[in-house]
């Protein structure tokens, strides 16, 4: 089992593996997650083409690392 707050343990069986996952989440209702994606840069795009298409939402959207 790992102790990294950023990591989500993953069990296949009786098999664990533990990944880090970054999210999508809001600033404005506490532990609310939109998506879940395997790489910053992967949830730091979606943001942006969030943002996009709803830019009052610049403030309230956010990428965090899982907490899990």
């Amino acid at each position: 089992m790992t102790n990294d707050p950023d990591t989500t343990e993953v069990r296949v069986g009786k098999a664990r593996s533990s990944i880090q996952v970054y999210a999508i989440t809001s600033t404005q209702i506490a532990g609310e997650t939109l998506d879940l994606f395997l790489t910053q840069e992967a949830a730091e795009a979606e943001l942006r083409e969030i943002l996009e298409d709803e830019p009052e939402w610049v403030n309230v959207l956010r990428v965090v690392p899982n907490r899990a």
